[in-house]
Parts: structure tokens; sequence; C-alpha cells
């Protein structure tokens, strides 16, 4: 049997990115924020009997980080295995664009550490493998294409070093009009 997501119109996948995906994304987003660790001045010296006060008040936001790298992932994997229904569908520059914009947020939010690191990492070996795959379906009209490479550079500009031809014709495009 066929998946129920092959069979959704254009308004249901604007449903699924917009009010699940990028919803649930920017929550955990701000959950993290509002988790950050914060350390409570005290007087008490820093005992075994009192190592408890100076402790976090809050969990540090590294799971909650990590749910946002795996929801991340899973929009990429939504994207590859519903690349050809999504590609067919009216609203795909506006999800697709919509999806550069989400991960530039959430990537340039994060703070310097391990989970941008992991991040950096999955971002740049996941959204090159996204674009590739969908680019060699022909995909991206020219305007999709540029802005997909104008967005991507503003957060991870490597992804553009070491690609073909297109790649090199687009930076110039892009400095000329800047």
């Amino acid at each position: 049997g066929g998946s129920v997501l092959a069979s959704l119109n254009a308004d249901c996948w604007l449903f699924v990115f917009e009010r699940v995906l990028w919803e649930l994304q920017r929550g955990l987003i701000q959950q993290s924020v509002a988790m950050a660790p914060t350390y409570p001045a005290t007087t008490q010296p820093h005992t075994h009997a009192h190592a408890h006060i100076n402790a976090p008040t809050h969990t540090p936001p590294k799971d909650v980080q990590t749910l946002i790298v795996r929801l991340w992932l899973l929009q990429c994997t939504i994207l590859l295995k519903y690349q050809r229904v999504l590609t067919a569908l009216p609203v795909f520059p506006a999800i697709w664009r919509q999806f550069l914009l989400e991960t530039e947020a959430w990537y340039l939010g994060l703070q310097e550490g391990p989970t941008k690191i992991l991040a950096g990492e999955s971002v740049s070996e996941y959204l090159g493998f996204v674009i590739d795959v969908i680019a060699s379906d022909g995909a991206f009209a020219q305007d999709l294409w540029e802005q997909t490479w104008q967005i991507t550079n503003r957060f991870c500009p490597n992804l553009l070093q070491g690609r073909n031809g297109e790649g090199a014709v687009l930076v110039e495009v892009q400095n000329a009009t800047l």
C-alpha cells in the first residue's frame, strides 16, 4: 500500500510543514533558550553539603537541541522521500524557501559548542545531499536555484565551495548584485 503522505494535496503539505514541523522546531528552539542553565548567586561556600545551591536552576538544553537536530533531519528525510510528490506541487517553491529560512534561523541562533558542531556537520552533509537530489531531478527553476544558494550561503557557505560550474557562475552573479 501507498503512504498517506504521498496522497496529500498542496494545502495538506503546507500544513505539515508550517503547522507541524516548523511550529515544533520553533517551539523547541524557544524551549532550549528558556532552559539555558542559569546559576543563582549565593553567599554560601561551595561545599559538598551545599553543592546543590550552585547547580543550574534549569536542565541544560543539550537534549532539546539534539531533538531539534533530529527534527531537522526528519524534515530532510521527508523532502527526500516525498521529493517527486512535493516538487510537483505549485507550493513546492514556498515550502523549499521556508525550509531554508527555518534552517538558517535555527543554525545561526545556536551557541558555539558541541551542538553547533553537530548541527554544522548535519547541515553541510544532509542539506547538500537534499539539494543535489532535488536538483538532479530538475525540480529547481533558475530563480529557485539562485534563491537556494543566496539563502544557504548566509549560514553554510561551504556548501557552494567545490560545486560544479553552476555554483561558480552563481557566485559571480551574487557578487555582482551585492
